[in-house]
């Protein structure tokens, strides 16, 4: 789907860090991590139907 954001949102974290803007960089993350971790559940659920 938007499979750009997980990099979008990392790419503001670092733009956070070298902001110096610490709270920001730290929500950042935090909301990569979910997102990731969402992702990696929704699509490592689904067993492949793999067809050679």
């Amino acid at each position: 789907m938007y499979m750009f954001l997980p990099f979008l949102i990392a790419f503001g974290t670092v733009l956070s860090t070298i902001a110096g803007k610490k709270k920001l960089t730290y929500i950042l993350w935090l909301i990569l991590v979910v997102i990731t971790l969402f992702w990696f559940k929704h699509h490592a659920i689904n067993t492949l139907t793999l067809s050679f």
